[in-house]
Order: C-alpha cells, then sequence, then structure tokens
C-alpha cells in the first residue's frame, strides 16, 4: 500500500470512529473520494486492498 492509500484508509477509519461512516450505510466511492479529496480510483485500490488483507 503507497502513502496515498495509507492515507485514504486513515481517514475512512478516522470517519468510521467519528462515526460519520455508520454501520449498513451505502459507501459510494465517488462521495468518499470527493470528501478526501482524492480520486474515486485511489479508494478503490485502498478498498481492494483492505478487502484482499482483511
Amino acid at each position: 500500500m503507497n502513502s496515498l492509500e495509507i492515507d485514504i484508509y486513515k481517514k475512512i477509519k478516522q470517519a468510521i470512529i467519528q462515526q460519520r461512516l455508520r454501520p449498513n450505510m451505502q459507501l459510494i466511492e465517488k462521495d468518499l473520494a470527493e470528501s478526501f479529496g482524492v480520486s474515486p480510483l485511489s479508494v478503490m485500490f485502498c478498498a481492494d486492498w483492505n478487502m484482499k488483507n482483511w
């Protein structure tokens, strides 16, 4: 995982801790990317890596 993906991972984790992302909430890559100021492709790569290594 590169530094951008690590940063996205940390932002998603923080959003979960702060309850901005809640259980059963539909997560749309485009919306996450917009809120984190990154490309949707970066969010997709981060999610893909985490699913493979969960």
